[in-house]
């Protein structure tokens, strides 16, 4: 399994005819609330009230948490905790099938 912190962001552009036959493939869905906060602190609010923040440290992982975040767990290098493993969890996402 890869590190889900290899991983990067990639933003892809589709033309109309690419749209309509991406879009027609089952999909699944992630639903949550971001809300921004100082400088590189996101947290992400799941359907089920679970709450996962994220510090952006740019090219290099963050070693400082704001004080007044209560951690429960790291979980970085978790692939259960990535866009991808949430949608299993059948409280914080549906699979949707077109």
């Amino acid at each position: 399994m890869s590190d889900p912190r290899r991983i990067a962001h990639t933003t892809i552009y589709l033309d109309e005819a690419e749209w309509r036959a991406l879009s027609s493939l089952p999909t699944a869905e992630l639903r949550k609330t971001r809300h921004h906060f100082a400088v590189g602190l996101a947290i992400d609010e799941l359907p089920n009230g679970t709450l996962l923040a994220e510090i952006d440290g740019g090219d290099e992982l963050p070693t400082d948490v704001p004080p007044t975040l209560d951690v429960i767990r790291e979980v970085t290098g978790d692939e259960a905790w990535t866009g991808y493993g949430l949608i299993d969890r059948k409280t914080n996402a549906a699979i949707i099938t077109r």
